[in-house]
Formats: C-alpha cells, structure tokens, sequence
C-alpha cells in the first residue's frame, strides 16, 4: 500500500468476467477499507479506476438478477387465502415487501414501532407507516432512507400478523415459527424470506421477486420514474429502473404490431 490505481483497474477488468458488478463494487470498497484502516490515503475516484467501473458497468448493463416477479395481484390473494399462521406471516411479509420494493435484509430487518436491534424500523402515522431504513444496500451516504406505504392491504396484513403473533414494539417484526406453531424471538433469516417466496410462488422466484414485483407493476402503470425512486432508493443516475423495468414495459404497450393487426 498504496496501491496503484492503474494495478486496481486491471485487477478490476480481469475479474469483471467472473463477478456481477455488485461484487466489483464491494472489493473496490474492501480496498478503499483496508488503505483506510492502515492510515494510507487511497483515491477510490482516480480517474483511470472510475472509468474502469463505467465501462465494466456499461458492459454489464444485463448484469440484473433475472428473477420472476412477484405481482402485487398475488400478494392480495395470499392475503385472502392466508388461513394459518405462517401464511398469515408470509402474506405480509411479501405484500409489504412489495410495497416497500424490499430486499430480503431490509425486509428481515425490520423492528415494530420503536427501534430495537435491527436496521429498520416500520412505525404507524396518520397516513398509514412510515419505514425508515438505517442501513441498505442503497444507503451508501449513511443517512437514514424514509418510505412511505398508504394506509391498505399490505399494511393491514402486517397489523393481522402483529396482534396474532404477539409483535411489541421494539422487536423485530417478522420471526420465525416453530414446529408447533410458536412464534420464534428471533428475527425471521433472509433465507428463510426466500424460501417463503419460493414456497408461495414457484422456482422462478426468490426474495427479488418482491422489489421486481413493484418495479414491474409500476413500470405497467406508467408510474414516473422519479416516483419509483423515492421507494427504491435508485440514484438519478441509475438506468436500471429505464434499462430493466420501464423501457421494456413501454415497448410491450407501445408495440407497432398492436396498432397493424400482426
């Protein structure tokens, strides 16, 4: 250490074969950490190295985890048809999931009403929650990400799960359940998130399925793209939002074959 830019780059490039981008980004920022713990200045932003990262990001503009998702119309069935507990957990978890456009960690980390031990809180307002992210995937400045779910079904399934499972403030919000039908006091594991998903839906679905979920049906709806941001947390920047779910929907409802009979 230091080490040198040019050298980063071409670790960087030679690697892009065999990683998505998101990995590419954690090892740039492992990188920036360890300089940084061993007192050493290192510019993450040199020039040769932020050149490298956008046009590795540009190659890998597909590089999207291409999961089936899961449409808020499901949820809303889950949500009728949920009978036992764990269905009733799972409906609310997956509805609010998509409502939010949540991660798996984010979902996991959710507390009740008053900050406990996880890295998000959902509490209750005069309009319906209020989630407040204080560590995601999105949230690289540190600053706590606000967002905003209207008083509806994905909010009242959360509340039919709360007062059948037992949930108090300052715990986390989704748990485990055991054998017998006990509610765990243990925060629910992002793989168990998934499973859940998967155990509902089919194969082709995962824990993205619910984020892909309200990116989809927004993108159905028309939704502007800065709306959509406020509940993903994707940067101006950002062209996933046009690249994946808006630019592909407009070309389906705006397909010439629609208006030429073919």
């Amino acid at each position: 250490m230091p080490a040198d830019p040019e050298h980063v780059a071409t670790y960087l490039t030679e690697r892009r074969k065999i990683w998505k981008m998101s990995t590419l980004r954690r090892r740039l920022a492992g990188i920036s950490v360890a300089h940084k713990t061993a007192g050493v200045r290192f510019d993450v932003g040199a020039p040769i190295i932020e050149s490298t990262m956008k046009g590795i990001a540009k190659e890998k503009t597909g590089d999207v985890r291409r999961v089936a998702p899961l449409m808020p119309s499901r949820a809303l069935g889950l949500i009728e048809e949920a009978a036992s507990l764990r269905e009733v957990r799972d409906a609310a978890l997956m509805a609010f999931g998509i409502a939010m456009a949540g991660r798996r960690s984010e979902i996991a980390g959710l507390d009740w009403l008053e900050r406990g031990g996880g890295d998000g809180l959902l509490a209750l307002t005069e309009y319906g929650a209020l989630v407040t992210l204080y560590r995601s995937k999105t949230n690289k400045d540190g600053k706590p990400r606000t967002i905003v779910v209207k008083d509806g079904p994905a909010l009242k399934a959360v509340m039919r799960w709360v007062e059948l499972a037992g949930i108090v403030p300052r715990t986390a919000l989704f748990r485990g359940i055991g054998a017998k039908g006990k509610v765990g006091a243990k925060r629910l594991h992002t793989s168990s998130i998934a499973r859940a998903v998967k155990r509902f839906a089919g194969k082709d679905y995962s824990g993205h399925s619910m984020r892909a979920g309200f990116c989809t049906a927004a993108a159905k709806r028309h939704i502007p793209e800065w709306k959509m941001r406020l509940v993903t947390g994707h940067s101006a920047k950002s062209r996933q939002l046009e690249e994946v779910y808006i630019r592909p929907q407009s070309q389906i409802d705006d397909a010439v074959t629609n208006d030429i009979d073919l």
